[in-house]
């Protein structure tokens, strides 16, 4: 006998609670009462959540979470609603999460549908985000040098003339303070 029929009410849940492209809105923590105000965007998948600093929140590759992200891959979440009406928002097997007043991750394997990483969502006004410094300038992808074990970057990569290539280490970290 086929499940499907009981997958319907799940994606109609997720569905009815998506998060609208350039809406601001309010993330309170079910467990920890910690609150984020966050832009919506819509990249190519899921839901990347903009912060007034204009970083991103991300969850990295390690399972580590913070408020540092370019907008890159690390920064898109999936969404789901939760029968409580609170959402989740992860990317692969972690969850965002909240701890001592800080962002952090939950696996979801071992903190599954706890109040740790389930968040109640408010749509709010932009004021927030009115007076936000322009855009940075669009960065190209990073680059690592690698060899054997080691591995080295990231780098921008820069194309000079005379099919010279320049590849930039960041110098400066790009997480506000």
């Amino acid at each position: 006998k086929s499940t499907t029929p009981f997958l319907w009410p799940v994606r109609a849940a997720v569905a009815a609670m998506a998060l609208n492209p350039g809406s601001c809105y309010a993330l309170n923590n079910a467990q920890h009462g910690m609150s984020l105000h966050v832009k919506a965007e819509a990249p190519q998948s899921g839901v990347r959540l903009l912060l007034p600093s204009g970083g991103y929140l991300r969850i990295c590759k390690d399972g580590r979470a913070d408020r540092c992200g370019a907008g890159g891959i690390w920064c898109h979440f999936d969404t789901e609603m939760h029968a409580s009406g609170l959402v989740k928002f992860s990317r692969g097997p972690y969850s965002l999460a909240s701890t001592g007043g800080d962002v952090t991750t939950v696996m979801a394997a071992d903190e599954s549908n706890s109040a740790a990483d389930l968040w109640e969502v408010q749509e709010t006004d932009d004021a927030l985000f009115v007076h936000q410094a322009p855009a940075k300038p669009q960065r190209g992808p990073c680059f690592f040098l690698c060899q054997g074990d080691f591995r080295f970057g990231p780098f921008q990569r820069e194309d000079l003339p005379g099919d010279l290539v320049r590849l930039r280490a960041e110098t400066q970290s790009i997480c506000a303070s």
